[in-house]
């Protein structure tokens, strides 16, 4: 069984509303834990999450934790707080450091990526390059929304091997097979 910690906090669009139910789908042995906690009625733009199986909110499966997970408190361990899932998967600019075990799948809009433009201040713009550049170092594999994303990306870290970027975003059943395929090979032994 691969364990998932799935971040839904932050804004893709409805990109990771609308790929997880496919995902969770084509693979029951994948358990996903949502971040926060959006199983219990809510959604995500559109459409409503369905209830799976395998998919549970953080509610269920840690109770204790609070917020999203860019909220770490100081000195706390993020892989436990999460119930020590083999992948973190983070919507946006953002990526923690000093994770013991656990990998990292990045999804990234093309907002995620523009530091240039946009109503963010510069220290939200300076908030959003450091995310990134932990993310450019640490990430196993960048889910792209839109070929803009990923080209944004790439101009950003030209370093990131081709292999890591996945540009998904026009077919939902397409874009679950490669999740589903990135997470057996990230979290292979």
């Amino acid at each position: 069984m691969i364990r998932i910690a799935y971040d839904m906090g932050m804004g893709n669009g409805d990109w990771p509303a609308m790929i997880l139910p496919a995902a969770a789908r084509l693979d029951e042995s994948i358990q996903y834990t949502l971040y926060p906690n959006l199983l219990e009625g809510g959604q995500v733009g559109s459409p409503p999450l369905p209830k799976l199986a395998n998919v549970c909110s953080a509610k269920e499966s840690s109770p204790n934790l609070a917020g999203q997970l860019h909220q770490l408190p100081a000195g706390g361990d993020l892989e436990s707080m999460l119930g020590s899932p083999d992948i973190i998967h983070l919507a946006g600019p953002y990526c923690p450091l000093l994770l013991r075990r656990a990998r990292v799948v990045v999804t990234l809009a093309e907002s995620s990526c523009d530091l240039a433009g946009g109503k963010k201040d510069a220290q939200a713009r300076a908030g959003q390059m450091a995310g990134l550049f932990n993310a450019a170092v640490f990430a196993d594999r960048f889910f792209c929304v839109g070929e803009k994303a990923a080209q944004n990306l790439r101009e950003l870290f030209p370093g990131i091997a081709p292999s890591k970027i996945v540009v998904v975003g026009k077919d939902v059943d397409a874009d679950a097979r490669r999740l589903v395929q990135a997470y057996r090979k990230i979290a292979a032994p």
